[in-house]
């Protein structure tokens, strides 16, 4: 599942950095913003330039600070999840993230969150009520396409179709997408003819992503793969 993958990127689930505090006098983008007014508000920030650092022992000084002060802040929870989670600690992102959803139990971002980690530690039935809740809240491609997987798993690949194009409905440019729904329309012998279209679709957007990406591992391999399944040499 890459929902998580997807979604950890540090801006969409830890208070964001203010531009002056980034280009300028760390003190103008302070100043500039009641949201880092507060001490707490500081600790998170602070923590968040430490995850961006790779300095993950302070990151995790700064967030116990701001939880500290503020226990109740969902985003604070959903940081020291995904420092968890950076850890390779599932078990206690997991926690975390299931106290983000519930002190903010209408962000949609942190129920896709709590699904990618549920569906990495195998629980795909509670990550599956995640999803779904993130999608009743507002749909996003990345939750549709990683409920679409869930679906293909359990074997149906009717519903995973659906869920796919509603996905590529919202995003056509992810190619692991394109690839679940190649998977899923081959998985039935109605619309395996539709299946190699949407192989290329994906082999075209991974080399599109590679092109721009070219240390990623899992997309050079990934693209390979697609390559194979296509026939091409």
């Amino acid at each position: 599942i890459e929902a998580f993958q997807r979604l950890a990127k540090v801006e969409g689930i830890i208070p964001a950095v203010k531009p002056d505090f980034v280009k300028g006098d760390p003190r103008k983008g302070l100043e500039s913003s009641q949201e880092y007014s507060s001490l707490m508000a500081m600790h998170a920030l602070a923590g968040k330039m430490a995850l961006l650092a790779g300095d993950w022992a302070k990151a995790k000084e700064y967030f116990a600070k701001a939880l500290a002060i503020s226990p109740n802040d969902p985003l604070v929870h959903a940081a020291i999840g995904y420092q968890h989670y950076l850890d390779g600690q599932l078990k206690p992102a997991i926690g975390a993230y299931r106290k983000a959803v519930e002190l903010a139990p209408d962000n949609a971002d942190l129920w896709i969150a709590l699904g990618g980690l549920l569906g990495a530690s195998g629980n795909t039935a509670d990550a599956e009520q995640a999803l779904q809740r993130s999608i009743a809240i507002e749909p996003r491609y990345s939750a549709l396409t990683d409920l679409g997987f869930i679906r293909f798993q359990a074997g149906d690949f009717a519903e995973s179709v659906k869920l796919q194009r509603r996905a590529l409905a919202l995003n056509p440019t992810d190619f692991m997408a394109w690839a679940n729904l190649g998977m899923a329309l081959n998985a039935q012998a109605t619309t395996q003819h539709e299946a190699h279209e949407a192989f290329e679709q994906a082999a075209t957007r991974a080399q599109q992503y590679v092109d721009i990406n070219s240390d990623d591992a899992r997309a050079i391999a990934a693209l390979g793969l697609y390559r194979a399944i296509l026939g091409d040499k």
